[in-house]
């Protein structure tokens, strides 16, 4: 008995993160949700599944990102639900970052910076089977990085050019 106890106390300090794969686990759902969410994710390759199923996956979402960028509680939830949406091919790559700007309600360029995070930090192991994914999800569209905003530049503006320095 005592060491029940014992490991009911060490599992209770640990914290209560929700992976991409368990994030809407204990909400109402309807009839067959769990059927269909298997058949989703069964055929995934194993790089994907690891990250959707692995506690570093929450931690690093709590632990990592919600510091880094300030997010509460509950963007870090909508966070995980996107991550799995992007691992599940429910969102495109190239869709990432307005996603993640959209649904976290933060400016692009914040969502830019999460996004690199994540594609640096956490699905480097998976990148190669997040592409195939993509591919077949989205064949009409070209598989690209997503990339920060970058104001068009006009080649035609005047520029400044300092004169020249007077001769010595």
């Amino acid at each position: 008995m005592n060491n029940t106890t014992n490991q009911q106390d060490k599992y209770s300090e640990l914290p209560s993160y929700s992976t991409p794969f368990n994030i809407d686990f204990f909400t109402e759902k309807s009839q067959g949700y769990f059927n269909d969410y298997m058949r989703k994710f069964l055929p995934l390759p194993e790089s994907i599944k690891n990250i959707l199923t692995d506690l570093s996956t929450a931690v690093f979402i709590e632990e990592d990102l919600g510091p880094n960028f300030n997010l509460g509680s509950d963007q870090k939830a909508e966070l995980t639900r996107i991550l799995r949406d992007l691992l599940f091919g429910e969102i495109f790559w190239g869709d990432f970052s307005n996603t993640v700007s959209a649904r976290l309600q933060v400016d692009p360029d914040t969502a830019d910076q999460i996004v690199k995070m994540i594609a640096e930090q956490l699905l480097t192991p998976a990148i190669e089977d997040i592409k195939k994914t993509q591919k077949e999800k989205f064949p009409q569209k070209p598989l690209e990085t997503p990339q920060p905003y970058r104001p068009p530049v006009r080649p035609n503006q005047p520029q400044y050019i300092p004169p020249p320095l007077p001769p010595r």
